[in-house]
C-alpha cells in the first residue's frame, strides 16, 4: 500500500436538480445547501435544501465512530445563509444531523418573524428520505450591530503574522489523535497548515484544498471546522476530545474565504472565542463564545427520540377452548371475583378458587390436579382513599408473585394476571389508578422470570371476554395482551407524533416547582429551564435543602426560593406553597422526585414497596390536590414501568402509576406529561448505584443511555407532546438479530 493518503475524487456525474421551485411557490436560491425558500404573510421564511454527498462529496468526510454526520459549523453555514446578513445570537445544537448511508436527507430551516427588537426566533429540523422529521438546532438571529461591533476588533489589517511571541506548535498526528477518540475526518477537513501558542491564545492557518472551494459558501463548512480542530494538541491524550455545542455572537462579515488566519482564546475549560481573517488580516467572521462538550457516540435513531407506547390490534377472539380448566386466586365474594367465575364457567371452563397461593400449593401437595392456568384478579373497582388502595393491591400482589415464583411446584403451571382497564389502549380512556401499578410490578416479574407470567387487560364490564381472552394469550405465547371489543392489542413502541412546536409552558413572572431538587437531574433540569426558558421565579424542593442548586441558578439571575419539603407530606407541601411569593404565582409543576429500593422480586420487602410508593404515589396525590391554574404538570416517570426493570418492581409499579395519572388529568381537561426515561449517561440519584456490568445488561436490552444534552432536548420536544406519556429513549436496534428483538421492540425494526 502507498505510505500517502489515498486520493479522493468522484468520477460520477453529479444529478441535475429537476424540480422547478417557481411553479411549486418557492424562490430559488443560490446556496448550495438551502435551495429554495418561501416567504410568509407574518415575515417569517422557510428555507429548504437537500444534504446529497452526490452533489457535495464533503458531507462524507466528516464522520464519528464510522457514521456520517453534518457539522455543526455548516449549521451555523445555515443560519447565516438564511438570515441574510443576521448574527447568530445564539445556537444551541440538540441532535447531530446523520447522513443516510445511501440517499439524501432534507433540511428545513424556519426563520420567525421579526420581534420588536429585530431579533427572530430559528428552529432547524432535518429527515433522511422516508423518516420524520427530527428538531436538531433551536437558535435566535439578530441584527449585526446589537451582538458584535463591526468591524471586528481582531484582526487588523497588517498585523505582524504570526503573532510576534507565539510558539510553534507540532501538528503531525493532530488527525490520527482525532481518529483515535471516533472524529474520522477526511480529505477536506483535514485543513490545518499551522499552529502557534501564545497564553490564553491559540493561533492556526487553515485552507481548503483544491478542488472543494466553492464561492457560494459564505464560509465553507468543513474550513471552519478546521478551524478549530488545533485545541485537540492542547489536551491529554487519555481526555475526551472536543466538539461544538452552542454559538454565541456568530458573525459573518465577508464571504467565500478559501483559507483563514485563525484566532482561538480561551474562556474556559470548554469556551473559546473565535476569529478569523483572510490572509491579508481583514476580517471573516467571529463567534463570540463557543461552547464544547465531548464528542458523543452518534445515535442512529437521533441521539434520542419520544416514543409512546402503541396498542396494536393483532387479530380477533374466537371462540375460548373448551373444558379449559382455570383455578383462581383470591377470596370469593371479592370485588369482581365472582363475576370472572360466572364468566369463565359461562364459557365453558371449569374453576376452583383458592384464597392465596399457599392454600392452592398446599391443594397440589394434597393431590389435586394441577389446571390450565391459575388466574390472579385485580379487578376491583371504587376506591376513595386512592393512595392507600394502590398500596394495599400492590403489597397484596407482591404476596401473591412472591409466593409463586419460589414454589417450585408452581413451575410449570401459567400465572395469568387478569385486569380491568388497568392500561390506557387509547389515551381518551386513561387507565385505573389503583390496577395499573400492578402491570408495572408484573412486567418486572416477567422479565426476572420469562415465561412464567401472562397479563391480560379487559376492558371494563367485558369480563365475558375474559375465557377467549386466557385461550388466546396462552396459545399465542403474548405476554401481555389487552382486548377492547373483541379485538385482541399488544403493546408495541412507536414513535411519537410530531407536534408543531409551540410556546413552553413557562412563563418568567410565574414559579415553578421542582422536586426532587438535591438530584442531577433535577439540578440540569432547573438550570435548562432557566438558560433555555427564561424561568427566574423558582421553587426547590427536596428532604435537604438544594443550596448548591440554587446558588447557581442565582448567578444565572434567577431567583430560587429553597425548602427543606417532603412533598409526600401533605402538611410540608402546603407550608411550602405559602413561600411562593404572591407577585409570582404558581405556574407549573415538574415533579422529579424519587427514590430506590432495589431488589429481586422474590426478596422485596413490604418496606421497600412502601418508601418507593411514597415519593411517587403520595407526592403526586399532594401536588395535583394542593395546585391550580397551572400551565404544565410534568412527571418524571421511567421506562422501567414499561418495559419491567428486573430487580424494581416497586420502581416499575411507581411509575406506572404516574404514567397513568397524567392520563387522568389529561382526560379531566388538566395539563399533565409523564416522561418515562430510559438511563441517562450521566450519574443521577437513581442510577449512581448501577455498576458497569449493570450499565451493560441495560445496554444489551436495546436501550443506550441519554446524554444530558439529548436528555434536555427531549424534555423540550415533549412539552408540547400530544400524548399524555412519552417515553424519551434511545434505542440501539442494531444490536438484535430478529429472533432476539423483544416484543416491545419489534414495531420498531
Amino acid at each position: 500500500l502507498p505510505t500517502y493518503p489515498f486520493q479522493h475524487q468522484r468520477h460520477w456525474l453529479n444529478p441535475a436538480g429537476s424540480s422547478d421551485t417557481a411553479r411549486s411557490g418557492r424562490g430559488p436560491t443560490a446556496h448550495p445547501l438551502l435551495t429554495a425558500m418561501v416567504d410568509l404573510p407574518d415575515g417569517a421564511t422557510v428555507h429548504t435544501g437537500l444534504l446529497d454527498p452526490r452533489t457535495q462529496p464533503w458531507l462524507d468526510d466528516h464522520a464519528i465512530d464510522g457514521t456520517v454526520l453534518l457539522p455543526g459549523t455548516a449549521i451555523t453555514e445555515l443560519l447565516w445563509a438564511a438570515g441574510d446578513g443576521a448574527t447568530v445570537a445564539e445556537l444551541t445544537l440538540h441532535a447531530p444531523v446523520l447522513l443516510p448511508e445511501s440517499g439524501a436527507a432534507r433540511v428545513r430551516v424556519v426563520v420567525g418573524a421579526p420581534g420588536a427588537d429585530g431579533a427572530r426566533e430559528v428552529v432547524v429540523h432535518a429527515a433522511a428520505d422516508g423518516r420524520e422529521w427530527t428538531h436538531h438546532a433551536t437558535a435566535v438571529l439578530a441584527p449585526r450591530a446589537t451582538t458584535t461591533a463591526d468591524p471586528a476588533p481582531w484582526p487588523v489589517p497588517d498585523a505582524a503574522w504570526p503573532p510576534p511571541g507565539a510558539e510553534p506548535v507540532v501538528i503531525d498526528g493532530l488527525y490520527s489523535r482525532l481518529a483515535e477518540h471516533g472524529l474520522e475526518y477526511g480529505p477536506t477537513f483535514r485543513n490545518v497548515r499551522a499552529v502557534w501558542r501564545d497564553g490564553r491564545h491559540t493561533y492556526a492557518e487553515v485552507a481548503l484544498p483544491e478542488g472543494t472551494r466553492d464561492s457560494r459558501y459564505g464560509l465553507h463548512p468543513a474550513l471552519l471546522d478546521a478551524a478549530l480542530h488545533p485545541p485537540a494538541l492542547e489536551r491529554d491524550e487519555s481526555g475526551p476530545v472536543l466538539v461544538p455545542f452552542s454559538f454565541t455572537g456568530a458573525t459573518l462579515y465577508a464571504a467565500g474565504a478559501t483559507e483563514l488566519r485563525v484566532r482561538l482564546t480561551a474562556i474556559d475549560a470548554e469556551t473559546v472565542a473565535v476569529a478569523v481573517a483572510d490572509t491579508n488580516g481583514a476580517a471573516i467572521a467571529v463567534v463570540d463564545e463557543l461552547r464544547l462538550r465531548p464528542a458523543a457516540k452518534p445515535d442512529p435513531a437521533g441521539q434520542g427520540a419520544l416514543f409512546v407506547l402503541d396498542w396494536t390490534p393483532i387479530d380477533t377472539l374466537a371462540a375460548p377452548p373448551t373444558n379449559a380448566r382455570y383455578d383462581i386466586i383470591g377470596e370469593d365474594g371479592e370485588d369482581g371475583n365472582d363475576r370472572l367465575v360466572a364468566a369463565l364457567e359461562g364459557a365453558g371452563s371449569t374453576t376452583r378458587t383458592w384464597p392465596d397461593a399457599a392454600a392452592f400449593a398446599h391443594a397440589l401437595s394434597s393431590g389435586a390436579t394441577a389446571p390450565d392456568a391459575v388466574l390472579v384478579p385485580r379487578l376491583g373497582t371504587g376506591h376513595d382513599d386512592v393512595g392507600a388502595a394502590v398500596s394495599a393491591e400492590l403489597l397484596d400482589h407482591l404476596r401473591t408473585l412472591r409466593w409463586w415464583l419460589t414454589d417450585e411446584r408452581t413451575a410449570d403451571i401459567p400465572l395469568v394476571v387478569v385486569t380491568a382497564s388497568a392500561v390506557a389502549t387509547e389515551p381518551e380512556h386513561p387507565a385505573d389508578l389503583v390496577h395499573a401499578p400492578s402491570w408495572g410490578m408484573s412486567r418486572s416479574a416477567q422479565a426476572e422470570h420469562p415465561g412464567r407470567i401472562t397479563l391480560i387487560d379487559l376492558a371494563a364490564g367485558a369480563l365475558h371476554d375474559a375465557a377467549a381472552a386466557v385461550g388466546f394469550a396462552l396459545a399465542a405465547h403474548e405476554p401481555q395482551i389487552a382486548v377492547r371489543e373483541g379485538r385482541v392489542l399488544i403493546p408495541r413502541l412507536a414513535r411519537a407524533a410530531s407536534s408543531a412546536p409551540g410556546p413552553a409552558p413557562f412563563d418568567a413572572e410565574r414559579t415553578v416547582i421542582v422536586t426532587g431538587a438535591s438530584g442531577g437531574l433535577a439540578g440540569h433540569v432547573a438550570q435548562h429551564l432557566v438558560t433555555r426558558h427564561g424561568v427566574r421565579h423558582l421553587l426547590l424542593l427536596s428532604r435537604t435543602r438544594a443550596t448548591a442548586l440554587a446558588d447557581r441558578l442565582t448567578t444565572l439571575g434567577a431567583r430560587p426560593v429553597v425548602v427543606a419539603c417532603d412533598v409526600a407530606d401533605a402538611g410540608q407541601l402546603a407550608a411550602a406553597l405559602r413561600e411562593i411569593p404572591a407577585e409570582h404565582p404558581l405556574g407549573a409543576v415538574v415533579h422529579t422526585a424519587g427514590i430506590l429500593g432495589d431488589a429481586t422480586l422474590t426478596g422485596l420487602t413490604d418496606e421497600q414497596v412502601a418508601a418507593v410508593l411514597r415519593a411517587k404515589v403520595s407526592g403526586t396525590l399532594n401536588l395535583h390536590e394542593q395546585t391550580a391554574d397551572l400551565a404544565a404538570f410534568i412527571l418524571f416517570s421511567s421506562a422501567a414501568g414499561v418495559f419491567g426493570g428486573a430487580g424494581q418492581a416497586n420502581y416499575a409499579a411507581a411509575n406506572t402509576f404516574l404514567d397513568a395519572f397524567a392520563g387522568h388529568r389529561r382526560a379531566a381537561g388538566l395539563p399533565a406529561t409523564a416522561l418515562a426515561w430510559g438511563l441517562w449517561d450521566e450519574e443521577t440519584g437513581t442510577t449512581a448505584h448501577l455498576t458497569g456490568a449493570d450499565r451493560d445488561r441495560l445496554e444489551h436490552s436495546g436501550l443506550r443511555p441519554l446524554d444530558t444534552a439529548a436528555g434536555l432536548a427531549l424534555f423540550d420536544a415533549a412539552l408540547t407532546a400530544t400524548h399524555p406519556v412519552v417515553l424519551p429513549l434511545s434505542p440501539d436496534l442494531r444490536r438484535f438479530e430478529k429472533s432476539e428483538v423483544p416484543p416491545l421492540l419489534r414495531a420498531l425494526v
